[in-house]
């Protein structure tokens, strides 16, 4: 499973890279710079390392806390911003409300290559009421639902698992019909 989602990380990151167009100055270097968190940091340098090598950009990864990097980006001085950030889709409005963030252009050929649904959770509209992207998945999840069938079935939709779940519970005190741990899911 690990793999799976390294080479998803991988394969994503490189379309997302696809995407970009570095505009340099006759002469200058050109170079990106990255925030990523500790958990996706080794991913995004393998990735975005053999990207610049393949098209002359010199890449840094900078490890930050997954937290801060949205509160940096508010702050950060224009000399040491980041050029692309691994953040949270759910970013994306309060950050290009505020300016934090610009608009990404992805050529036909990359955005084919992203499930239309992961794009549209990177897009917020603008002023004029357009849908504008900025951004793209490094990773995709799901939810899964497991069930102990020495218990039960595996529920064919939703209301099944419910009405499941209830006759369960039903039949003894102290039966949980579902459980879902407290806190933060991710």
């Amino acid at each position: 499973m690990k793999k799976q989602v390294a080479k998803l990380v991988a394969g994503l990151t490189v379309a997302a890279f696809a995407a970009l167009s570095l505009p340099t100055t006759s002469g200058a270097a050109a170079s990106l710079r990255i925030w990523a968190d500790a958990d996706r940091k080794a991913s995004v340098e393998k990735v975005a390392g053999a990207w610049g090598k393949k098209n002359g950009v010199t890449v840094t990864v900078v490890q930050k806390d997954f937290g801060k990097i949205r509160d940096d980006l508010k702050t950060v001085d224009v000399a040491t911003a980041p050029d692309v950030i691994v953040g949270a889709h759910d970013w994306v409005g309060e950050l290009a409300a505020n300016g934090s963030v610009i608009p990404l252009t992805v050529s036909k050929s990359s955005s084919a290559k992203i499930p239309s649904y992961a794009l549209d959770a990177f897009s917020y509209a603008n002023a004029k009421g357009n849908k504008v992207l900025y951004g793209a998945p490094v990773a995709l999840e799901n939810v899964g639902l497991v069930v102990n069938t020495k218990v039960a079935k595996v529920p064919t939709s939703f209301a099944d698992m419910v009405d499941q779940a209830l006759a369960f519970q039903k039949k003894a005190a102290g039966n949980f019909g579902l459980v879902i741990p407290g806190g933060d899911a991710y």
